[in-house]
Order: C-alpha cells, then structure tokens, then sequence
C-alpha cells in the first residue's frame, strides 16, 4: 500500500514537472514573438542610412566657357571632377572643380559648391545586387577665377599687388540622367554599397555675372557625360521579412 502510494506521488510530480515545462515555453515563445513584432513594427524592415561618398568625372563640361576662355589665351581643362557627401537623409553636399593651366602669366580655374538629390528605382529584386536608374536635381553657386601676372612663385607677388585676379559668379540648376550597377555585403552589423554609375548632366544655362548682379551675355552650360563610383553605408534593421 505505502509502495503504491509513493509510486502515485512521484507519478503526479512528474506530470506536474512537465505541464510546467510546457506552459514555460509557452510563454516564452509568446513573448520572443511579441518582441519580434515589436521590432519590425518599429524598423518596417528599411535600413537606415548612415553616409555616402561619390566621386565622379565629366567628359566636357563647360564648352562654351573654355572656347571663350581659349580664344583669349586662358587654358582651362576640358575635364573636371566632383566629390560629394550624403548624410542621412539630407541631400547631398557636393564639390565641383575644373582646373586650369598656366599659359604664360595668365591661369584660370572654375570651382562650384551646392546642393543635390537623387531620385532612383532598383529594378533587380536581390538583396546583393543594384541596377537602378535615377534622375537627379541640384543647385549650386559656380565661380570663375581669372588671374594674370604670374610670372613668379613667390607669394611675394601677391602681396605686393603684382598679381592681378577677377572672378565671375554664376548660379546654376542642374539635372542629370544616369544608371546605378553595384553590390552590397554586410560588415559590422552594417550594410555597404558599393556602385558604380554613369550618365548625363545637364543645367539650365545661366549668365556669368560680377558682383552678383552684373551680368554678362556669356552663360555657363555644364552638360557632359560623366562617369564615377559611390560607396554607401547603411545600419541593417533588426529583424528580417
């Protein structure tokens, strides 16, 4: 009797034990599933942008401006380059120069600053790889610097007035057509771009002006094709479709 009775108790324990076991469980999967709810709700599975660098070059840009420049004994190349930066979701910060080469005592160089965004559409459905076409809009301040009288590479002759420099200002409006190809990989918890991309810019041509209101009849026309790189970072979002 007393046997049966032990072997019944440790029988109920054991069932008890397991029922436990099992509402434990229960509940934790419960709460992982809520906690992964809660977090894509949160992230709605887009990854955030941290940074992008990009570098580009045009073919022939401002061929107006360099035929005029050259028909008056100033060189200016007929390449430039552009470097830019994007935070976040802010547009993008870009740096545009065109240098010159010094012919005699006479050099001139075009340098420009301003503001882009780009607008794109990936076409391929994978998570590694990137073609997309975009359209971008930007507006930006150029200047022309024209400088004579360099005859020495002293800085002397700057401060005793020998060298003479002008400069032309220009606003301009631009607008290019291009195509995105490139992969991306993950590192560091994070997910990296890398690209390649081409295309066509062009600006509404506006008037070269001194002292920001006189205006000439010359206009600065930027259209050229370019071609270049971006690396962009991004932080992964914490949960997955």
């Amino acid at each position: 009797m007393r046997k049966s009775v032990i072997i019944g108790l440790m029988a109920f324990q054991c069932i008890q034990f397991q029922a436990n076991g099992q509402e434990i469980m229960t509940t934790m999967e419960k709460d992982s599933s809520m906690m992964e709810k809660k977090c894509c709700d949160i992230t709605k599975m887009k990854d955030r942008h941290i940074v992008t660098a990009e570098y580009r070059q045009y073919l022939n840009p401002a061929k107006g401006t360099v035929s005029e420049l050259a028909q008056n004994g100033f060189i200016l190349d007929e390449q430039a380059m552009e470097f830019a930066l994007k935070f976040g979701n802010f547009p993008k910060l870009y740096y545009y120069q065109q240098l010159g080469t010094l012919a005699g005592d006479q050099y001139v160089s075009l340098y420009g600053l301003g503001l882009k965004e780009k607008y794109l559409k990936d076409f391929v459905k994978h998570p590694n790889i990137i073609v997309a076409p975009y359209v971008e809009v930007g507006i930006g301040f150029y200047q022309l610097s024209v400088t004579r009288n360099v005859n020495s590479n002293s800085i002397q002759s700057a401060l005793n007035g020998q060298i003479q420099e002008n400069r032309l200002d220009n606003f301009s409006i631009t607008g290019d057509l291009g195509l995105q190809l490139g992969f991306t990989f993950g590192i560091l918890g994070s997910q990296v771009h890398l690209s390649a991309v081409g295309g066509y810019q062009t600006n509404l041509p506006s008037n070269w002006k001194t002292g920001h209101s006189l205006a000439f009849k010359e206009k600065l026309d930027l259209s050229s094709a370019y071609f270049g790189g971006k690396l962009s970072v991004y932080l992964v979002g914490c949960c997955k479709e």
